[in-house]
């Protein structure tokens, strides 16, 4: 295609291939003294605090910065600006997120957590991200792993954990106001407050609101993709003594969702939804005398899904999530740095079926059932050569009632010389069977037109989906202005859940499932971090994935992730008022879904009047009037198209 060559042409003539190295905190306002004595901390790649240059793994981060000068409105959206994530938008409130491969709306082999909470649903092991979407002004930074976590997080981390890390509340004092909208935006507003309790303690709460838009039809169908919804949380955070502290915080989210499912065609009527999530989670963290740190954090999480009654062939489901988890890190000689944890996590769910003849049906034999899983990690950092070369080995183990005791081991290598990083690695990682393939059965039934009826049948006995992966890393920092990263992978996976025909009896097609599946993905990541001058901030990042040798029958194992994207980030402060930034985006074509490839140029333009107020005007995909960007899959909901939009927004922080 020669929309894709010419793109590629361009982005392979001005930079070479390399990834971001992410600073933190609000870059735009420091001066180009203070970055050269910044070094980036994170604390996803191995469970505490380091900095980027010594974690053995591809992660990428984004500050609160960047979160807010890209003009997105929601938290899917932002993280189409991380390589190696993939980002679909399927109607205008689902979406589907991936990291290095199978993309869909029901993705399975990625882990999400807000401030250390996992948001992945237990239904179908996926993340929900309509009902997962915190205030982004209250968002401190976003750090994402490509590859395997599951050593250290678990379950479903076979291709990447997304962290997300909200603002300690000291750090959102005062008031904060947000009023917007446009013509996809309809309208969206937040109210923030935060004070101080005592000297070290500090508390925020926030509400907001929204109500997007009916997506764009595809082949003149009726679209029914409103949605709207209101939230509201907390967060306290109170000083102990100065070496312990304590976190409090919850959300409430209740939403109102329009949309037609792939499984049921109901002429001229879309199924209407009301999800409710919310959630509490209290934290202790104590910081030693000698370095070593404990933290003991539990949070409850109910996720609820009532739908309407003219709509019955959706299930009812309510599912309550208890989680406690210990963590304790301290050095063992000089030469180990030793870091474990327990865990135990008990989920709980109620379901509710309405059997009726001609629909898509979810049977659940079992309308309730309470599943506990244990778990514990360890993981050891050993220095070889001080300063040089570090050997990290650990794994986490796990049971669950699906399938028993599962270990997740990994061996990493690392070394550090000048402004230089190189790092490889080994992992073994499972994906635990969700409650949907236990002893259900999904039926599609088209009753307009055509006589096909489909009945799969999830298997006997459960088994874990298995990857082993490999991987390597090298960054180089040429200079505070100029900084590259790039990372390869190679990942083998095995008993991937398949479907296979066993009987086919017009008009009726009867299947069953089973662990079948094989792949190989390969592919690399690349971006560059480039600030020339204190105003102007340049972020370059490309992906490439081959996912072809996938051996599946069915369409949700194959070919649904672009084999090649691109996106340009541009930040430059015109004056002291003035702020303008532009994301072009290159997303190669999906060929399970024959969605053509296509590029996205996002804007805002930003002007600051006054201390603390702020006016913005953000155009998205403004060089294209619509867009498919992913395809319809069995059982998953009819796609709309994405839409220009235009959205006005006013914050006042005072």
């Amino acid at each position: 295609m020669k929309i894709k060559f010419l793109s590629f042409g361009f982005l392979f003539i001005s930079f070479p291939l390399f990834a971001n190295v992410a600073l933190l905190g609000d870059l735009s306002k420091m001066h180009l003294e203070e970055l050269m004595a910044v070094d980036v901390i994170v604390t996803s790649a191995a469970k505490k605090p380091q900095k980027l240059g010594n974690a053995a793994s591809a992660i990428y981060v984004l500050t609160g910065n960047d979160i807010h000068r890209s003009g997105a409105t929601t938290l899917a959206d932002i993280l189409r600006l991380i390589p190696g994530v993939q980002v679909a938008r399927i109607t205008a409130h689902k979406w589907a997120v991936s990291v290095r491969g199978f993309t869909s709306q029901y993705s399975s082999k990625l882990q999400v957590l807000i401030d250390g909470r996992s948001i992945y649903s237990h239904l179908l092991a996926n993340v929900i991200w309509d009902t997962s979407n915190p205030l982004l002004d209250d968002i401190e930074r976003i750090e994402v792993i490509r590859g395997s976590g599951a050593s250290l997080w678990g379950a479903n981390a076979m291709n990447g954990v997304i962290n997300i890390i909200t603002k300690h509340s000291k750090d959102t004092q005062g008031n904060l106001l947000v009023a917007g909208g446009g013509n996809e935006e309809k309208i969206f507003g937040a109210i923030r407050h935060g004070g101080k309790i005592t000297d070290g303690s500090y508390y925020r709460f926030y509400i907001k609101s929204f109500e997007h838009d009916n997506g764009g039809s595809i082949d003149n169908a009726k679209t029914n993709d409103l949605s709207r919804g209101f939230q509201s949380g907390f967060r306290t955070d109170i000083k102990l003594t100065e070496q312990d502290e304590l976190t409090f915080q919850g959300d409430y989210f209740e939403g109102d969702e329009e949309e037609n499912l792939t499984a049921i065609s109901f002429p001229e009527q879309s199924i209407d939804t009301k999800p409710i999530q919310y959630n509490v989670m209290g934290r202790w963290q104590h910081t030693g005398t000698e370095g070593d740190q404990l933290a003991l954090q539990f949070y409850f999480n109910r996720e609820q899904w009532d739908n309407n009654i003219s709509s019955p062939a959706l299930t009812d489901y309510r599912i309550d999530t208890y989680d406690v988890d210990f963590q304790h890190q301290f050095n063992f000689f000089e030469q180990h740095e030793i870091t474990w944890g327990v865990g135990y996590r008990l989920v709980s769910d109620s379901y509710k079926n309405r059997l009726i003849p001609d629909s898509a049906i979810n049977i659940y034999p079992q309308r309730h059932r309470k599943m506990p899983l244990y778990s514990g990690f360890v993981q050891d950092e050993i220095t070889l050569m001080p300063g040089f070369w570090r050997l990290i080995v650990g794994s986490k183990f796990i049971h669950n009632d699906y399938t028993g005791f599962e270990i997740q081991p990994t061996v990493r290598t690392i070394f550090n010389w000048e402004n230089q990083t190189f790092w490889a690695a080994i992992s073994r990682s499972t994906r635990t069977p969700s409650r949907a393939e236990d002893r259900s059965v999904f039926s599609k039934h088209n009753i307009v037109g055509s006589q096909l009826t489909m009945n799969f049948i999830t298997p006997i006995r459960l088994r874990s989906e298995e990857l082993i992966s490999f991987e390597i890393g090298y960054r180089f920092n040429f200079s505070p202005h100029l900084s590259f990263d790039f990372a390869a992978y190679y990942n083998d996976y095995d008993r991937l859940l398949d479907i296979n025909s066993t009987t086919l009896m017009f008009p009726t097609l009867i299947t069953d499932t089973e662990y079948s599946g094989k792949a190989t993905v390969m592919g690399f990541e690349a971006a560059m971090d480039w600030r020339p001058v204190d105003s102007l901030a340049v972020k370059l990042t490309y992906t490439y994935l081959d996912d072809s040798s996938t051996v599946s029958l069915i369409s949700n194992n194959t070919e649904t992730a672009p084999h090649h994207q691109a996106t340009l980030f541009a930040s430059y402060n015109l004056s002291s008022q003035w702020e303008i930034d532009v994301i072009s985006r290159f997303v190669d074509q999906i060929d399970e879904y024959d969605i053509a490839a296509y590029i996205a140029i996002d804007t805002r333009l930003a002007f600051k009047p006054i201390k603390g107020l702020e006016l913005a005007v953000v155009g998205q995909n403004i060089f294209d009037s619509h867009h498919p960007e992913f395809g319809e899959s069995t059982l998953e909901t009819t796609p709309t198209e994405v839409e220009r939009s235009i959205y006005g927004k006013v914050s006042w922080q005072f």
